[in-house]
């Protein structure tokens, strides 16, 4: 209450002692200036969408360090926790970039852009976006020489291994199976409940990839993925997969990582 008494007191001194523009001493505020952008970004900062290319920039530039270029995957991730920001990477032309760094043969870049890719793609409106994650998921996941670019010198099966090491790094694998059994909404203003057929096929054929892949020790998916599993199972059981145009070992896959 003293502070706001002080504060009311200071107020009525400056207007009493305010130089009216008549008065012989008056002297006109000066014009405001052009302020520097520089100066701005460091007092309101910048906006979401100047950081997510400028992060983007510095994360394809091969000149920066390689923990450079992870941080501003690090800070892409943060970024799109923003359901607005995931959304806008389409018009940011940002999907081109991060998809090319999911095969990066830097073991660190790949895991950490396939994780932005799908976390991002997880959350954006547009299925085709998300169909085409998915995809790209289990692409990278099989031993295929069409993954590697003439320049490259990571193998096929190098690939498979970085991408198996991202999913499970950054726990991938629950996050697709709840994509496949509890789809979120998409279309316009995400309207559109329905689960679509196209993404369910593809996200499946990336879970059925996976689990194949399992060695050793490596069999438990958790008991999370293994309810996923037995919902996947119970809605397509009359069929056995055909509908996501599985074959019988295929689905023998998903029917036993579900116990």
């Amino acid at each position: 209450m003293a502070s706001m008494a002080k504060m009311r007191d200071l107020l009525a001194w400056s207007t009493e002692h305010q130089v009216a523009p008549d008065d012989p001493n008056y002297v006109p505020p000066r014009p405001l200036q052009e302020l520097d952008p520089g100066l701005i970004d460091m007092i309101l900062g910048k906006p979401d969408a100047v950081r997510m290319r400028d992060a983007m920039a510095i994360a394809v530039d091969e000149s920066k360090s390689e923990e450079d270029r992870v941080t501003a995957l690090d800070d892409m991730e943060l970024l799109i926790e923003s359901l607005d920001n995931a959304n806008d990477m389409e018009v940011l032309k940002l999907w081109e970039p991060v998809l090319n760094l999911a095969t990066s043969p830097l073991p660190a870049i790949s895991a950490q852009a396939l994780w932005v890719a799908l976390k991002a793609a997880l959350e954006d409106p547009h299925i085709t976006v998300r169909r085409k994650a998915a995809f790209l998921l289990n692409s990278l996941l099989l031993p295929d020489a069409s993954l590697s670019s003439p320049a490259s010198s990571t193998s096929p099966l190098q690939t498979s291994d970085l991408t198996r090491s991202a999913i499970d790094s950054h726990n991938i694998l629950p996050s697709l199976t709840t994509s496949i059994v509890d789809p979120k909404p998409f279309g316009r203003d995400a309207s559109n409940a329905e689960p679509d057929a196209d993404y369910e096929e593809k996200a499946v054929r990336g879970v059925v990839t996976y689990l194949e892949g399992m060695k050793g020790s490596q069999t438990d998916v958790g008991e999370g993925v293994k309810k996923d599993l037995r919902a996947m199972l119970g809605e397509k059981g009359t069929e056995r997969g055909k509908g996501w145009g599985l074959e019988e070992e295929e689905w023998d896959v998903l029917q036993r990582h579900a116990e």
